[in-house]
């Protein structure tokens, strides 16, 4: 299980991953990684070892030269931003769902779920 699973970010992977499932990892990746370059350089560096290159935290700290304990901080923040990233994205998905049915009528200028598209 990876840290962003654990986290609740990712949803835990299977045993027995079939297609379908990879195909939507893959599609949640590519929604997710500029993303995480959105975050800051930190940030963006220790989610990028620990989560997409799957190194440990410990692993991750010795290659850029820091603290273990400096790296879960920069993990654990990157993931809480990240998190906001995710929830403004479903807000907006949701409030775009409710103008296509005719329940709401806001207008977005900037809409966060394009970059996953």
């Amino acid at each position: 299980m990876s840290d962003l699973e654990s986290a609740g970010t990712l949803p835990p992977e299977t045993g027995s991953e079939d297609a379908e499932d990879g195909e939507e990892r893959s599609e949640l990746a590519k929604c997710l990684r500029p993303m995480i370059e959105q975050l800051g350089k930190d940030y963006w560096e220790a989610l990028k070892l620990v989560e997409l290159e799957g190194l440990t935290q410990q692993d991750a700290a010795r290659r850029i030269g820091l603290s273990i304990s400096g790296m879960k901080s920069r993990v654990q923040r990157g993931r809480r931003q990240l998190r906001q990233m995710l929830m403004t994205v479903v807000s907006f998905s949701l409030i775009q769902g409710m103008e296509s049915q005719g329940m709401l009528s806001v207008t977005a200028n900037d809409h966060p779920a394009d970059q996953c598209n």
